[in-house]
């Protein structure tokens, strides 16, 4: 893969910074805890629908085990158009605000979802997983590629991107599984203190992203112009 153009004209204007980690933690400090706080709630939000539904609905709807594994599938083939598809609205859009729909969606929802489950309808319940991943985590993770690109400038875009994709997932996505299991059991298997947990991720992620810039309408030399996406988690 070619460079950047950004990135090519810095290089040769010996404009990269030597030591990048700690440039990025000493200047783009603020920054980067944004962008940390951004992904706590999406990454709790994807493996909510596709790591924690599978005990769920296992121990809910035992009659319809399978279903669960048939909707986090089928959903992942869709991410394929739906994740760059909520990129390239965002260019439009703005990556902020298309990020709070989803971001302030998944909250609301996280609820209803549980009622779905509770119909016991394998239609409703693989639709319910649908909305969940492909509509409202995917609005929030389709912008995320462009935005972090931006929020960062060309010297210590990778550096600051990468520690932000993989700082976030840690507080937020990555200990959800084990947790939202416990708190199930704690709660009399009932997930009213699962709904309360992830209002908690999600009031976090909502905060980071209010304080956030927008950034795709900047025309200076760290704005990327399109939406790659990457890979969900």
């Amino acid at each position: 893969m070619d460079e950047a153009e950004a990135f090519v004209t810095a290089r040769r204007e010996e404009r990269l910074s030597a030591s990048p980690l700690r440039t990025v933690v000493g200047e783009h400090r603020r920054n980067l805890l944004l962008a940390i706080g951004v992904r706590i709630s999406q990454t709790a939000a994807s493996y909510f629908f596709t790591v924690f539904v599978l005990f769920y609905l296992e121990h809910e709807v035992p009659e319809h085990r399978g279903i669960g594994v048939v909707a986090v599938t089928t959903s992942a083939a869709l991410s394929l158009v739906t994740g760059p598809l909520w990129g390239a609205i965002s260019d439009r859009w703005g990556r902020r605000r298309l990020f709070l729909f989803g971001a302030i969606g998944s909250a609301l929802y996280i609820m209803p979802f549980f009622l779905i489950v509770d119909t016991h309808s394998p239609t409703l319940i693989f639709l319910g997983v649908l909305l969940g991943l492909n509509v409202l985590h995917d609005a929030m993770f389709g912008p995320l590629a462009a935005w972090f690109g931006e929020l960062f400038p060309t010297n210590v875009r990778y550096s600051g991107t990468s520690i932000a994709y993989q700082v976030g997932p840690v507080l937020g996505g990555g200990l959800l599984p084990l947790l939202a299991t416990s708190l199930f059991f704690l709660g009399g298997s009932r997930p009213w203190l699962i709904c309360r947990y992830f209002l908690v991720l999600s009031a976090v992620t909502v905060a980071a992203a209010l304080a956030a810039p927008e950034t795709n309408r900047r025309q200076d030399e760290s704005t990327t112009t399109t939406s790659p996406s990457l890979t969900r988690r």
